[in-house]
């Protein structure tokens, strides 16, 4: 009966260090993504100034994916929204950013016959002064 408790809580033991490898040390990551990642500089002067990504290929239906990775004034915000070179076929979907935000933005736009497509950004609170965002993005998730 010793042998057999001493077998169950290595077997555990060894079950939950694969899966802290596996997961990255506990926390699963989502941010696979397929194809090429893009940089991006948004230099926003207030609340509603746009400023955009370079146009990119869209290959697939996916979505569209951001990581906003320094902001110039922390709590600082933008919205940003997927749309195609001529800014048609925007997602109906506007994602909230502020620095360390990633997430994914649904769109249409490959559906819509487009092989382009951009990040529109939006000044959400942005300082008197204006404010920076980098980060990189990709106009094809993986999901």
């Amino acid at each position: 009966m010793v042998n057999k408790v001493k077998r169950v809580l290595k077997n555990t033991a060894v079950f939950a260090a694969v899966m802290l490898l596996i997961s990255g040390g506990g926390v699963l990551s989502v941010k696979a993504a397929r194809g090429v990642s893009y940089d991006f500089s948004f230099s926003l002067q207030s609340q509603g100034d746009r400023d955009w990504t370079s146009t990119e290929a869209k290959d697939t239906t996916d979505w569209c994916s951001m990581q906003c990775t320094w902001s110039e004034f922390p709590g600082a915000s933008y919205y940003a929204y997927a749309c195609d070179n001529l800014e048609r076929y925007a997602s109906k979907q506007m994602v909230y950013f502020e620095q360390g935000t990633w997430a994914l933005i649904g769109n249409s736009i490959k559906e819509n016959g487009s092989d382009w497509c951009k990040i529109v950004a939006i000044g959400d609170y942005i300082p008197s002064d204006g404010c920076v965002f980098t980060g990189y993005w990709y106009a094809d998730s993986g999901f």
